[in-house]
């Protein structure tokens, strides 16, 4: 299979933002700022993360172009610049579901 520069951009790219998404952490602040913007500060309380290790995890999402920052006054705001990266993660949550369904389903059966 023959790729094109522009095929190979597009998988570099995504696997950028998969390694983005490769994290329960940042899988939270995604889910919580997927309902409003907020500051770092309230994703740090919400969270109940050490200021450093939520940076670092803002630092990946911002390098792979998920998380965008709106400046106001003194304050930083954040917010998905990717709105889609919630309906990629609802569809991998329901991936999941069915997956535990299904190994549920396969417990039960050599239970009985």
């Amino acid at each position: 299979m023959k790729k094109s520069p522009l095929k190979i951009e597009i998988y570099e790219r995504q696997a950028l933002i998969c390694g983005a998404l490769a994290n329960p952490v940042r899988l939270m602040i995604l889910d919580l700022l997927s309902e409003r913007e907020g500051t770092a500060t309230e994703l740090q309380l919400k969270l109940s993360l050490p200021k450093s290790n939520l940076a670092q995890h803002l630092t990946v999402l911002k390098r792979a172009g998920i998380l965008k920052v709106r400046n106001e006054g003194r304050s930083q705001y954040l917010s998905l610049s990717i709105p889609e990266i919630k309906e990629a993660c609802g569809l991998v949550r329901k991936v999941l579901v069915s997956q535990m369904n299904q190994e549920a389903a396969l417990a039960k059966a050599f239970l009985k």
